[in-house]
């Protein structure tokens, strides 16, 4: 990176070789007049595109003319502030133009006491970086050719520090005039040598500081070095992940057969419980079959009991009647010699006995027996006739009844063994 303005012939001819060789030229303002116009002439002979950085509106009006009048192209005015940073400043203007900046009144004032402020305003600023970034793209230039920089040495500390990545792009950095008694401060210095820039010519208005290639080239070598170490542990590192992952992948793949095993067993429990459902299904249309018969069945059962409550009604009736009948005509002292062994039942519990087993004992207690009774009643007392008559006549009547009573018991014996109800159930 070269920049170069100077007093001497040779010095001039040097600098003109470095614009004409730079890939892109930029100017910053305030610089001579007549200067920035032979780089200007000399980049554009050359076709390198030109930036010109000038801070001052009336500054840029002229060189905007000049370039006009002269037909040069490919030059980019750009009134934009530089700085280390991006922000706002304060620009004064006064009544001599020449004096118009960044420097407040009370300090010019000291010097020129005829200078007046007449008016301020908020300017932008930007950086080098950011500005060139633009630029570049819109010239159509190659931002990665050398560039060349030539400025104020008092703007160097603010225009450097925002050059950024595009300081060790400049193949030559020119500093015009003398940026303090000392020389140019640690910071521009730092930022100059740190960038791999050489100072190859000092004189008492100028400076060229010119980009020393081998140290660059050896920085590069020593960063390519260290990416390189970074990426051969990266590699290592990958390697062990890439071995570390094939393990896992064959877990994985392990797993996957045994999940594929799983899933085959999972599949055959699966067929087995749908055709297992299936039988189910069926089994329960079946079941559902059988519950309508059931219920059809105790419809029936329903009906049939019914009927046999209505008959057990009739029954209970008729053995009310038979029992009554019973009480009147038994012959209980007839059963006792039949059966000794009741001789101390009543003639309730003799009832009850005959009902319950004595009916089924083939005992005579009918009426033979009764008349044979009478017979020889009325052979002892013939006096007794009339009486022996109204007892013919109960005799008669109950006998009727004791028929009807032996015709109902006798239904009753015919029915079905599980439905004939016990006579110890039949009510007295």
């Amino acid at each position: 990176m070269t920049v170069a303005i100077g007093p001497s012939l040779e010095l001039r001819e040097q600098l003109q070789q470095h614009a004409a060789r730079a890939g892109w030229l930029v100017l910053v303002g305030p610089l001579p007049a007549a200067e920035e116009l032979v780089w200007i002439q000399v980049a554009a002979q050359a076709g390198v595109p030109v930036l010109a950085m000038v801070p001052g509106y009336e500054q840029g009006e002229e060189l905007k003319q000049e370039l006009q009048e002269q037909g040069t192209g490919r030059v980019t005015l750009c009134l934009d502030l530089l700085a280390a940073e991006s922000g706002e400043v304060c620009w004064y203007r006064y009544n001599d133009a020449r004096r118009n900046g960044t420097t407040p009144p009370e300090l010019l004032q000291a010097v020129w006491p005829n200078l007046k402020l007449e008016s301020l305003e908020l300017r932008p600023m930007r950086r080098l970086d950011g500005v060139l970034s633009v630029w570049l793209e819109q010239a159509g230039a190659d931002a990665q050719a050398p560039g060349l920089l030539w400025l104020p040495a008092k703007e160097a500390s603010a225009v450097l520090s925002g050059a950024g990545a595009f300081l060790e792009r400049l193949e030559a950095i020119w500093l015009e005039g003398s940026a303090h008694p000392d020389g140019l401060d640690a910071e521009v210095l730092a930022l100059l040598e740190g960038s791999f820039h050489r100072l190859t010519i000092d004189g008492a208005q100028h400076q060229l500081w010119q980009l020393d290639q081998q140290s660059l080239l050896e920085r590069q070598v020593v960063l390519l070095t260290q990416q390189r170490e970074e990426l051969e542990v990266q590699l290592s590192a990958q390697s062990a992940q890439t071995a570390e992952q094939s393990q896992q992948r064959e877990v994985l793949q392990g797993r996957v057969v045994e999940l594929q095993a799983e899933k085959d067993v999972l599949k055959s429990e699966r067929d087995d419980l749908a055709n297992q459902l299936n039988m189910f299904n069926v089994q329960r249309d079946e079941l559902e079959k059988e519950l309508l018969q059931l219920n059809c069945e105790r419809n029936d059962l329903k009906a049939e009991l019914a009927n046999l409550r209505c008959e057990k009604t009739c029954f209970d009736t008729e053995s009310r009647v038979f029992r009554a009948a019973l009480e009147h005509v038994f012959p209980y002292e007839a059963y006792k010699e039949k059966r000794p062994d009741l001789s101390d039942y009543d003639h309730a519990q003799l009832l009850d006995h005959f009902t319950k087993f004595g009916i089924n004992e083939n005992f005579d207690i009918g009426y033979l027996s009764i008349r044979q009774k009478l017979e020889d009643c009325r052979n002892e007392n013939k006096s007794l006739c009339s009486e022996i008559a109204l007892i013919q006549y109960g005799i008669d009547k109950a006998n009727c009844l004791v028929e009807v009573a032996q015709g109902s018991l006798g239904n009753v014996w015919m029915l079905p063994q599980r439905e004939r109800p016990p006579l110890a159930e039949i009510p007295s």
